[in-house]
């Protein structure tokens, strides 16, 4: 993910003729596969021309609703590995977070709308998700003018290295809290602190390669409560692993 974090904060500033241009190109690319790839999809789009398309046909597209995409499953996914029947068995099994078929996402929903859906993510297409959700965010608060002025060294790095470190910054906290919260792999609590103290001895170095020594004591200080976390973690107060809970196979994934 972190590999396509600048591109995707380098689009927040795209034109609106690139912006164009980039959809299109992604709508022509899809329609092609889902052509490719999907016998349901190929029947359905089989009067469209993806080498022609762009955004204004596409109220000409049908549409796919939830009901449609759960009574054709086995048509409509363009993996030929992936079944409804195999996708429904993994959720149903799953104890942790696993991969189904060793480098996919199965999720499912609840249902609440009255169509149980099934959702099958491979890791680019969930990172990209991700990335929608958070580069605005993320921009606006790295573009923060009273954060910049506390923290000078931040307008004087690249930008790719600035999102870089704050992402990596993100998933270390992240790991450090939420298996504790789910109890889901609870070990990744113990090496999600082992790398932040890794992250803030790296912060530190490169704040003393520049001269701000001073600013280092509160990293000291990041370091001594994640060594506490893990030696807790690992000795002292382990978390126990959730016992399977029943509603897993329709909200796991």
């Amino acid at each position: 993910m972190l590999t396509l974090l600048p591109e995707h904060l380098e689009r927040l500033s795209w034109s609106a003729d690139r912006l164009r241009e980039e959809r299109t190109k992604r709508l022509r690319a899809l329609v092609a596969l889902a052509k490719e790839r999907s016998s349901w999809h190929r029947q359905r789009l089989a009067d469209f021309d993806e080498r022609t398309l762009d955004e204004d046909d596409l109220a000409d597209l049908p549409v796919m609703d939830k009901s449609q995409m759960m009574e054709n499953f086995d048509r409509i996914v363009t993996d030929r590995r992936v079944t409804l029947v195999a996708a429904n068995e993994h959720i149903a099994g799953l104890r942790n977070d696993a991969y189904f078929l060793g480098d996919l996402h199965a999720v499912a929903s609840g249902g609440s709308s009255g169509v149980r859906g099934v959702f099958v993510w491979d890791w680019d297409g969930w990172a990209v998700v991700r990335l929608v959700a958070l580069r605005q965010q993320l921009k606006d608060r790295l573009s923060d003018p009273e954060l910049a002025s506390k923290m000078p060294w931040m307008g004087q790095v690249s930008p790719s290295f600035l999102y870089a470190t704050a992402v990596i910054d993100i998933l270390g906290g992240l790991g450090v809290v939420l298996p504790s919260i789910t109890r889901i792999k609870p070990g990744l609590t113990v090496l999600a602190a082992l790398g932040c103290v890794a992250l803030q001895g790296c912060a530190i170095v490169f704040h003393v390669s520049r001269g701000e020594a001073a600013n280092t004591p509160f990293n000291f200080v990041l370091i001594a409560l994640a060594l506490f976390v893990a030696w807790g973690r690992r000795t002292k107060a382990p978390i126990q692993r959730r016992a399977r809970d029943p509603m897993l196979p329709s909200t796991r994934w």
